[in-house]
């Protein structure tokens, strides 16, 4: 880990920040942005204007068809934004935690949507002894949903292993 002594004098010479935005670094970056207007020349015009179509290229291949692309495009959009890529390698590992942290989130969604429709099934069972504890402790429905998706297979667990995956991913390509 780098020393506050090291992050500072990064900044001083302009290079990348590896530590946390202090307000004169912001005050800075907004008197830089002042002057970019973004590529020049016409190289850098091509290679911009295929950022679009790289990175839908990149979200038909991450983004399921009933998910928005448009929203993991603006995830890398936002990553790409704070990380300020230099390199093409830069590029691909922020590209990397884009896809890691959108399978994350998928995950989570799954897990809740399972819960969810697996709470509702539990409701209408008409299970007497659940409708009467339900009433002392509203989320007994929940939790015999819960337990029905654990004893039933290996789903939950199978999400978990693919949520900590992506968190692994994400961080790797982060460090």
């Amino acid at each position: 880990m780098r020393s506050e002594a090291q992050i500072n004098a990064s900044r001083a010479n302009g290079a990348k920040s590896h530590g946390p935005v202090t307000p004169e670094g912001k005050i800075a970056s907004a008197a830089n942005s002042a002057f970019s207007s973004g590529p020049r020349t016409p190289e850098g015009k091509t290679r911009s204007a295929r950022n679009a179509i790289r990175h839908a290229l990149l979200a038909d291949t991450v983004v399921y068809t009933e998910e928005n692309p448009a929203e993991f495009i603006a995830l890398l959009e936002s990553l790409k934004e704070e990380m300020q890529p230099a390199t093409e390698t830069e590029d691909i590992l922020i590209e990397k935690m884009a896809a890691a942290e959108w399978k994350r989130k998928r995950a989570m969604c799954l897990e809740k949507g399972c819960v969810a429709y697996a709470t509702v099934v539990q409701r209408q069972c008409g299970d007497e002894v659940a409708i009467a504890v339900n009433r002392q402790v509203p989320s007994v429905h929940t939790a015999l949903a819960f337990r029905e998706i654990a004893d039933n297979g290996n789903l939950l667990e199978l999400l978990r292993r693919y949520e900590v995956a992506f968190d692994m991913s994400y961080y790797r390509a982060h460090s």
